[in-house]
């Protein structure tokens, strides 16, 4: 990996990465990682809301829209 995939970003939210700080968002010259926001509700919610994946993740089925709101603004 080049020195460009480990760039540090100044910070615009902290989160708690147990003891290790991770600031994001992190930006490299493939992929950004960002907090999510109120606009990715409807893109989380094709992924939980799907009984095809979410049969594969976690314990849980498929949750309803309102429930991927809930699950997005826990974040």
């Amino acid at each position: 990996m080049g020195p460009s995939c480990h760039r540090r970003v100044r910070a615009r939210r902290r989160r708690d990465t147990g003891g290790m700080p991770l600031d994001l968002p992190l930006h490299g010259d493939r992929l950004d990682l960002r907090p999510f926001t109120a606009a990715d509700l409807e893109d989380m919610h094709r992924v939980y809301g799907d009984p095809e994946v979410m049969r594969h993740v976690g314990e849980g089925g498929a949750v309803t829209r309102e429930e991927s709101a809930r699950m997005l603004a826990a974040y």
